[in-house]
Formats: structure tokens, C-alpha cells, sequence
């Protein structure tokens, strides 16, 4: 949870309801310009249909797409693919990120070596 809070104003969640029930929600963090999707969850345990909630997330996604180009944000982050993957699930998801368009952007995440050597001992690496 204090992970959560540490995003303070830059982050986001957005929700589907089916049948009245929340099906999807995503957690995002942004900074006005790229909206980064953190966090994905569906329903469990539900009165709602598989199918149906695959639709609801869809749909999110597409109104999530929606809502951050009206904002003017340049970049919508799904949270990456898994590349060259033979997981059948994962080459499902991947189709599923690359269905709504767009390009893929490689991006890394940096760690300055005073900064890598905090986590190293913080961790007790």
C-alpha cells in the first residue's frame, strides 16, 4: 500500500461495471505526458461470463485510450509484451496489447550504481 500512496497525484485507477457488477479495474501511473498501466485486475467468483469480462476490459482499455488522448498524453504504456515468449498465455496477451495498435517502443528502466548498490544492501542482496 505505501507503494500506492507514493504516487501521490500521478497515478489513476479506472473501473468497468457489467451487470452492476465491477468487472476490471486498472491502476495506472502517469505524469501528463505517458500513462504507464501498472496493475490489472478482473472480477473472480463472478456472475459474469470469462467472455464478458475480456469485453469489459477491452472496453476500459478502449475508453482508458480515450480519456488520456483527451488529456493529451502522447504515450500509452500497456505495460509491455513478452518478447519471443513460447507461453501460450502470454503470446494471448500479447495479441491482445498489440490488437489496439500503435508502435512498439523499447524502453529501459535505470538504476544509477550508487542507487543499484541502496537496493543491493536494502534488500541484503
Amino acid at each position: 500500500m505505501d507503494k500506492i500512496k507514493s504516487f501521490k497525484e500521478n497515478k489513476l485507477i479506472t473501473g468497468a461495471y457489467f451487470k452492476e457488477e465491477l468487472c476490471v479495474a486498472h491502476f495506472y501511473i502517469c505524469d501528463g505526458n505517458i500513462s504507464r498501466l501498472l496493475y490489472s485486475a478482473t472480477t473472480v467468483n463472478s456472475k459474469v461470463s470469462k467472455s464478458e469480462i475480456g469485453r469489459a476490459n477491452r472496453f476500459l482499455h478502449y475508453e482508458d485510450i480515450k480519456y488520456f488522448k483527451e488529456l493529451g498524453y502522447r504515450f500509452y504504456d500497456l505495460g509491455g509484451i513478452a518478447k519471443d515468449t513460447q507461453d501460450d498465455k502470454l503470446q494471448g496477451i500479447n495479441k491482445f496489447k498489440e490488437g489496439f495498435g500503435g508502435e512498439l517502443v523499447r524502453q529501459y528502466n535505470y538504476y544509477s550504481p550508487l542507487y543499484s548498490i541502496f537496493l543491493k544492501l536494502s534488500r541484503g542482496d
